[in-house]
């Protein structure tokens, strides 16, 4: 059995194993594979708002809005408050799931999560356009 085989049967074994797209969201990647991972990002959101049944779905916009909150605390507090009403309703998202076996929002819950999510891919832009490999200094100044 080789590394790969063992790391996949590992991953079978447990089904709450991270989410590997989101945490390479935070490693220099190539611009192609960014957009890609953006991208699934936005189609979880997508199902999850159509209802999906899917908890991987559920666990990499988690994971995103997780790692969001971090980078967002050293912004601004507008855009802490953008991500935890995101994560917010990502919890009711998880209740309606739990009563109904569906994931599903309300109206305001709608709303901020896509709040919180175009800020997650505009925290993300800023972070692939910067020359320090992506990486916030932590002082909350936006470089222009």
């Amino acid at each position: 059995m080789n590394t790969a085989q063992r790391i996949a049967s590992r991953a079978k074994r447990n089904p709450a194993a991270w989410d590997c797209s989101v945490i390479r969201v935070n490693q220099e990647q190539p611009e192609a594979n960014a957009d890609r991972i953006m991208c699934l990002i936005r189609l979880a959101f997508e199902k999850l708002k159509h209802g999906t049944e899917d908890s991987r779905q559920f666990d990499r916009l988690a994971g995103a809005f997780n790692i969001g909150l971090i980078r967002a605390e050293h912004i601004d507090p507008l855009a802490e408050e953008t991500m935890l009403a995101g994560m917010e309703a990502m919890r009711r998202c998880d209740a309606i799931f739990a009563r109904h076996q569906r994931y599903g929002f309300t109206g305001p819950d709608l709303t901020a999560v896509a709040d919180a999510l175009n800020l997650y891919e505009d925290i993300f832009a800023a972070l692939d356009a910067k020359d320090d490999g992506g990486r916030f200094d932590g002082s909350g100044a936006a470089d222009d």
